[in-house]
């Protein structure tokens, strides 16, 4: 612990010796025995200068800008140390009319427990709390301008006529270049005739050096851009999805999604999902809807239209639908160690995908539905008694996991 005074008094030391810890103190000129307290103070004084010397404040009013830096509030955001100029009320002024309206101050912050700022009052040097204030600067380009000495930088006529001549200098350094060579060794452009062309200075006897350009090989798989140009343009008429049975059966592909309707409508009553029964007297009925998609394959071609029945969970009640309704869910880190483990030992993955899994599970609660849309039987009071689960169930996670 660092040798302060701060840190050396009886709460501390009784602290230590309650809780069985030594209390050592760091070496005098040590910072480093005490490393990770002395880099964060360094850290957040930097910070601190920082503040002091973009708003011109005082070195005295460190601790403020220490406050200050800390998570933001819902007020507005402000610069520390800008200047603003609180409102007067009308009980505090002298003169109600000719009075002075607004006092110009400091911020130094928020207050916590008050919707409101902490300000200096420049005058009296003394704090002031106010809620309406107006603020002279939104940046810190007139702080910063405040706390350095201003005025125009002076240069001398010889630098400025050294930098307007930095582009002249480089040409004539250019056109130049080949009379630099004045040894007794002839140099191969030495034997060429030149000639200058006006003040460009381009020698025409010069043969320009190619640029290189670089080989390319024709791709060894053409049919691959033919496969990506006829995906790219099959997604470009994607089909609508329709959100609705009226828009499905009322669309351009009424037909297809009909057939996908027959196809899940049978599969479900093959399968034993529910059983036709009248409503019993003081019990709810849940609500279902149809969910279209479209499944395409890689190639973008179009593979079948799907249509799903989707019961309505978000209105089943605790205690009367359902119960528990946790299911164990892999986690990607659990995954990714499992593969590791697999590629380390040199193993075999097996992957498998249980087709329709929500509509495996048996259910123990008495649920009722109403029948799809487009098919029911019956009277009005007919529902559907669910023996299995359905998409849109609380529990049919949990009754997946429950059936194994």
């Amino acid at each position: 612990m660092d040798g302060g005074s701060e840190f050396l008094n009886t709460v501390v030391i009784k602290y230590c010796t309650k809780k069985g810890l030594i209390f050592q103190q760091s070496n005098v000129e040590s910072q480093e025995e005490n490393g990770s307290a002395e880099r964060a103070h360094q850290t957040v004084m930097g910070n601190v200068r920082c503040a002091l010397v973009g708003s011109g404040m005082a070195a005295k009013w460190w601790p403020e800008a220490l406050m200050y830096m800390t998570s933001p509030s819902g007020l507005s955001f402000r610069i520390w140390g800008s200047t603003c100029y609180a409102h007067i009320p009308k009980s505090k002024r002298a003169n109600q009319k000719l009075s002075e309206r607004a006092v110009e101050c400091k911020l130094l912050g928020l207050y916590d427990n008050y919707k409101c700022y902490r300000l200096l009052d420049i005058k009296r040097n003394k704090y002031l709390i106010a809620r309406d204030v107006r603020f002279a600067v939104t940046s810190t380009a007139g702080l910063i301008a405040k706390s350095f000495p201003s005025g125009a930088v002076e240069f001398s006529q010889e630098t400025i006529n050294e930098v307007c001549g930095l582009g002249k200098r480089k040409r004539d350094v250019v056109a130049q270049a080949p009379a630099k060579h004045s040894r007794k060794e002839k140099s191969p452009l030495s034997s060429m005739s030149t000639e200058t062309v006006g003040d460009g200075g381009v020698n025409k006897g010069v043969t320009p050096i190619p640029r290189p350009r670089r080989k390319r090989t024709a791709n060894s798989r053409p049919k691959d851009y033919v496969v990506a140009i006829n995906t790219v343009t099959r997604s470009i008429k994607l089909i609508p999805i329709p959100r609705s049975l009226k828009e499905a059966r009322r669309g351009p592909h009424a037909k297809q999604w009909e057939e996908a309707l027959l196809v899940e409508y049978r599969a479900l009553v093959k399968n034993g999902t529910w059983e036709l029964v009248p409503l019993p007297k003081g019990r709810t009925v849940l609500g279902c809807h149809w969910a279209f998609d479209v499944k395409y394959n890689p190639d973008g071609t179009i593979d079948r239209f799907k249509a799903r029945l989707v019961v309505r969970g978000n209105t089943q009640i605790y205690g009367i639908d359902y119960d528990e309704i946790f299911s164990p869910v892999a986690r990607y880190e659990s995954l990714r160690l499992f593969l590791a483990l697999a590629t380390i030992q040199d193993l075999y993955v097996h992957q498998m995908d249980v087709s329709t899994a929500f509509l495996n599970g048996t259910l123990f609660e008495d649920i009722y539905m109403q029948q799809p849309h487009g098919f029911r039987h019956g009277n009005a009071s007919t529902v559907c008694k669910l023996k299995k689960s359905l998409y849109g169930l609380k529990q049919a996670p949990y009754l997946v996991c429950a059936a194994q």
